[in-house]
């Protein structure tokens, strides 16, 4: 029976549109024909322009794009003249379309943890936007080297192309990036720890990293406490093993 509603259902929307002189998309940008029907908005195409609608006709946005995508049926991707921006299922934009080389939604299967935009700009620099469209950390982001959860938070260890003086056993030397290490929840960043070379996750609540001040150290960091705990001595991580070992072959 249901599956009978849904092929009526079908059939009323494509008499409709084809009424109106529309076209609608069920096997372009991520829309299959069987999942239509679990979505609220579809793309329809008029003179091989893109616009959006919900299950009843209703036009949400305009068709004068020339490519739509639509996000895990919340967030709507638009391409207009080769300028990409983001508008919400209810046909509001939340990031004007501009010459952005990419847009990524990035989401997590926690249903806690709020969805947010990864933008790339023509210069490959990213940026990070939440989803009401607000820009929370600005375009000097070279790579993402990691990121993970915990407790319905999410941390990114993030790196700009920089060059680090510091000082090992009386020579000079430098790292050719910076690494922060970010906290994200909702439209909120906080900087956990900055100015450091490298920073991974390591086990349970802690990540490890090295700092540096005048020299080249290895510490750790708590998730619970959001509190450095700096290992003196001359420590190291090994990546292979997940672990940090002293000077003296004993690992931590």
């Amino acid at each position: 029976m249901k599956k009978n509603i849904y092929i009526l259902f079908f059939i009323l929307l494509s008499c409709s549109s084809k009424k109106a002189g529309k076209q609608v998309i069920y096997n372009e940008d991520n829309i299959s024909f069987s999942e239509t029907a679990k979505i609220d908005v579809f793309v329809f195409k008029i003179k091989k322009k893109y616009g959006v609608e919900d299950k009843l006709g209703n036009e949400l946005i305009k068709p004068i794009y020339s490519n739509i995508k639509i996000l895990d049926n919340q967030f709507i991707l638009v391409n207009l003249n080769d300028k990409i921006g983001i508008f919400d299922k209810t046909g509001k934009q939340l990031i004007e379309p501009n010459f952005y080389s990419n847009i990524n939604l990035y989401q997590t299967f926690e249903s806690k943890i709020e969805p947010f935009f990864i933008i790339t700009d023509i210069q490959n620099k990213k940026a990070i936007f939440s989803k009401t469209g607000k820009q929370i950390y600005p375009f000097e982001i070279d790579d993402f080297d990691s990121d993970f959860t915990y407790k319905n938070q999410v941390y990114f260890s993030i790196s700009k192309n920089k060059e680090v003086p510091y000082k090992l056993n009386g020579k000079d030397y430098f790292f050719s990036t910076e690494t922060k290490f970010i906290k994200i929840k909702n439209d909120t960043i906080q900087v956990l720890l900055e100015g450091k070379s490298q920073i991974k996750k390591f086990k349970n609540n802690l990540v490890s990293f090295y700092f540096i001040d005048n020299t080249v150290q290895t510490g750790l960091f708590d998730l619970n406490t959001d509190k450095n705990i700096v290992l003196t001595g001359d420590y190291y991580y090994n990546e292979s093993t997940d672990e940090i070992w002293a000077k003296t072959a004993t690992y931590f």
